[in-house]
């Protein structure tokens, strides 16, 4: 049996030998274009990494120009309410004092002043 077991354990070297002889310089090759694939990956992956980065920084930026934006809305909204009040207040009081057109001119030139002013 010793001499049986060098014999298959001599076969099997050979079948090895064999192996590495036609196959040797292809599994090189593909072991060298597995390692250039992974590095690919790693470097896309990074870049993946990066570019969801920029992603959620621009998502957050959009979300708080959005929330800025409706604050400024409804600071706008309420100016123009008070506005259109005041402009009520003012014609209710010359309509219950009938004053002369010029005054009335004079009311409508300072609430332009202000609109003026307030947009700015």
């Amino acid at each position: 049996m010793d001499d049986d077991s060098k014999q298959v354990s001599g076969q099997l070297e050979k079948l090895d030998a064999i192996r590495d002889i036609i196959f040797g310089e292809e599994l090189k090759l593909f072991q060298n274009h597995l390692n250039q694939l992974k590095k690919k990956l790693d470097a896309l992956s990074k870049r993946v990494d990066a570019v969801n980065e920029n992603v959620e920084k621009i998502e957050k930026s959009i979300s708080d120009d959005r929330d800025s934006s409706v604050k400024v809305n409804k600071e706008t909204q309420a100016t123009i309410d008070r506005l259109k009040k005041e402009l009520d207040d003012q014609l209710k009081t010359i309509t219950e004092t009938k004053v002369s057109k010029s005054e009335i001119g004079q009311v409508f030139i300072e609430w332009g002043m202000k609109v003026k002013q307030e947009t700015k």
